[in-house]
């Protein structure tokens, strides 16, 4: 009659719940059933010592639990503290009582993690890790893809569950992956490091994702003009909180693009020695010429091993590296290049056509070069079709045994050739699948690129108003499929032709320009 009374008075207070899942890794048991006092769940000793090998007894009216390392003891209360417990039922069959004790206190007592929502409990010994196969941001959410499917088209984000914190590390993304729904959502938080926690489902495949963080397109708008020309908009967020935009043009094979330098001609071969493009980079076309180009500030050469970087439908793309790398050897003296059309550093080259003139100074050695031979010495005026060639007085010594009619010769990672076609470019980014080292920063909120994906070339406008970064435009190619990128720098003069139609060559006809002439086209917007 008591026993049926204490259950009676119970009922109000008391009732069975929801699940508890023990987590270990990725192993994952389910508790059905446990009794919750109050909102706290409790579980039976018994059970709990079968599930984690423990030991206990209850001895007027007080208890402990151990596992051979800790102990707790317990009151036979009414569950009210972390280490009471219920007294509600009793085992007829050993004539012993069995409590419900606190999840709380064994979490305590095995140094799990815990969390409860009122309807589901988690006891953690080791929470799974998760591995990231692909990443679109949306505002504030992430969505991850998986390797597979799960089974259920969304996973539940709550306050409570087994994973602590996640970084977000996207390991490789295919701009060309969509999926109807999202497997997985988190919230993002500062600097990319995302803490959350997940409702486990035993299905939930998750493994540790290692590297650098990288940031996928976030939404991709295309249109195919169905003539081999795809024209693709872009965009990816950045380490900074800020986005870059990507105005991208595909173009197949079968398209007819021919590149040139419009003052001589769209796609006719110009001599390096009428090449003065000041302030801008153009793609350019040179024939046989055994020298350098001169522009942007720099001294460019052709790329290393007598390749081009790119070939494409029968054209050769070449890049054009920088001079951080170039030497100069008079005589059989190497100086390093590091300053062009300045009167400042070690070496100084003047081009034949374009430069500054420089004043005499006595802390300078002055040589006039002509057809790859030194034909004067000391400073001069500067001659029209001459290169004049100054170095620091720091490097007399080394100058004793410079005479006049020496050879002069530039010293590259790279050996100029015979190029019909060419896209005149700033830096190589990626070549054949390689990350090449990236020295420059970008200058400007927006670039021009030229990349290779298969057999397609595509040009590439990238926009940050909180300025280009080619180091992090070089992991985004990568990621998204390029085996070779080339900047070519932040002016918008390009010119090419397209099906046989000229775009001309004007400041206002940048990339962004000439997609839209390729919509007038074909009736696009």
């Amino acid at each position: 009659m008591r026993k049926g009374l204490f259950l009676l008075l119970l009922i109000p207070v008391c009732a069975f719940g929801n699940n508890m899942y023990i987590v270990n890794g990725e192993q994952v048991q389910k508790v059905p059933d446990l009794l919750y006092w109050k909102g706290e769940p409790f579980m039976n000793i018994i059970t709990v010592a079968g599930l984690f090998d423990l030991k206990w007894s209850v001895k007027n009216g007080m208890g402990i639990i151990e596992n051979g390392k800790d102990f707790i003891s317990f009151n036979l209360k009414s569950g009210e503290g972390l280490y009471d417990s219920l007294y509600y039922i009793e085992d007829a069959a050993t004539d012993l009582t069995s409590p419900y004790i606190s999840i709380m206190a064994v979490a305590k007592l095995m140094n799990f993690q815990y969390s409860s929502n009122g309807q589901e409990t988690f006891l953690v010994e080791k929470p799974p890790t998760i591995t990231i196969k692909g990443a679109i941001l949306y505002g504030n959410t992430f969505t991850i893809f998986f390797n597979t499917k799960p089974p259920t088209s969304s996973v539940k984000i709550t306050n409570n569950g087994i994973v602590e914190k996640v970084e977000i590390y996207p390991v490789l993304f295919s701009p060309d992956y969509s999926s109807p729904n999202s497997p997985l959502v988190v919230e993002k938080r500062e600097s990319f490091s995302v803490s959350y926690d997940i409702t486990h489902t035993a299905t939930l495949d998750v493994t540790t994702a290692v590297g650098s963080p990288t940031f996928p397109v976030q939404e991709s708008n295309l249109i195919d003009f169905g003539n081999g020309i795809i024209y693709q908009t872009m965009v990816s967020p950045d380490s900074s909180n800020d986005h870059t935009e990507l105005k991208i043009l595909e173009l197949s094979p079968s398209v007819n693009v021919k590149m040139g330098y419009e003052k001589n001609g769209i796609g006719k071969a110009l001599p390096l020695n009428e090449i003065n493009t000041g302030n801008h980079i153009s793609i350019i076309a040179f024939k046989n010429i055994d020298g350098l180009v001169y522009s942007m500030g720099h001294i460019y050469g052709a790329p290393m091993m007598n390749k081009p970087a790119l070939t494409w439908n029968g054209q050769k793309f070449d890049i054009i590296e920088t001079d951080q790398l170039m030497t100069v050897n008079i005589g059989n003296i190497p100086f390093v290049v590091d300053g062009v059309d300045t009167d400042e550093g070690n070496v100084i080259l003047y081009t034949k056509n374009y430069g500054l003139d420089i004043s005499n100074s006595k802390d300078r050695s002055y040589f006039e070069i002509e057809n790859g031979r030194i034909v004067g010495m000391g400073y001069q005026e500067r001659v029209a079709n001459e290169e004049l060639l100054s170095i620091k007085n720091i490097y007399s010594s080394f100058l004793k045994n410079v005479t006049l009619g020496q050879s002069v010769s530039f010293i590259l990672p790279f050996n100029l050739q015979n190029v019909n076609l060419g896209i005149q470019g700033k830096v190589m980014m990626i070549q054949n699948f390689n990350r090449i080292p990236v020295f420059e920063k970008g200058t400007g909120d927006n670039g021009f690129f030229a990349a290779m994906k298969g057999n397609n070339l595509y040009f590439i406008d990238a926009e940050n108003s909180g300025g280009i970064v080619l180091s992090s435009l070089q992991t985004l190619f990568m990621n998204m499929g390029f085996s070779d990128a080339i900047y070519l720098g932040n002016e918008d003069q390009i010119s090419m032709i397209v099906g046989d139609k000229p775009v001309d060559h004007e400041p206002e006809a940048a990339l962004f320009q000439f997609w839209i002439e390729i919509d007038k086209t074909t009736g696009g917007a």
